[in-house]
């Protein structure tokens, strides 16, 4: 017994000590991860942030030259009616909306951009209704002319403000439609002339009605914690 201790002693010993350096020039190789463990690895969720959506006061805000209460015309919101599309949004087609804005080329237009035509229409624009008034007025014989001589005074906006603001006023415009080819003077443009006209008509039901996306102001992404 004791002779077959030392045989398997002597054994081991030269398997040991003999091969040092064996195990001396050994790599040693991490163990890989199992199959199992990757796929669960992998599996691990990955949050990516969907494309900023603008709202239309963020397009407004981004866009050159643009200051809020500016008037619209069709040429300065085609690039934002083609971006709402891209985002999803279902509009009516271009023939349709380009009637509902003003054209650069329109002589109303042209008398806003005059410096006194800018603050004539910021005062007119505290009260939107006015302003179909004073493009109406336009079609008035000799509208042109008193029309550019009404922006130029003081306080000209207060002409068509009062006709949707006070009893005095709405009796003025009453008046005026009362005239043969003017009967149309008191009724709405249909025109759409401010950031927020616009924001009210593309909000509005009827408008979205066959529309999947998101409203035109949507809330923000949420941030994951």
């Amino acid at each position: 017994m004791k002779k077959l201790s030392l045989v398997l002693l002597t054994l081991v010993s030269s398997i040991v000590f003999g091969n040092q350096s064996a195990f001396a020039q050994m790599k040693i190789t991490p163990l890989l991860k199992s199959e199992a463990e990757k796929v669960e690895e992998d599996d691990v969720p990955v949050v990516v942030e969907d494309e900023k959506i603008l709202t239309v006061s963020e397009m407004f805000a981004g866009t050159k030259d643009y200051q809020k209460g500016d008037p619209l015309t069709w040429e300065f919101v085609t690039p934002i009616i083609e971006q709402l599309r891209e985002q999803g949004l279902t509009l009516p087609k271009n023939a349709e909306l380009q009637p509902m804005f003003l054209s650069e080329g329109d002589l109303f237009y042209k008398m806003l951009s005059t410096r006194m035509g800018k603050s004539f229409f910021k005062d007119l624009s505290k009260y939107p209704e006015s302003i179909d008034r004073a493009e109406r007025y336009l079609s008035l014989p000799d509208g042109r002319k008193e029309l550019q001589f009404i922006i130029t005074r003081k306080g000209g906006a207060e002409f068509f403000t009062d006709m949707v603001n006070n009893q005095n006023g709405r009796e003025t415009a009453r008046m005026i439609s009362s005239n043969p080819g003017d009967q149309k003077f008191d009724q709405p443009t249909g025109r759409i002339y401010l950031e927020s006209q616009l924001i009210d008509y593309l909000t509005n039901t009827s408008v979205l009605a066959n529309s999947s996306a998101q409203p035109v102001e949507p809330p923000r992404p949420r941030k994951y914690d």
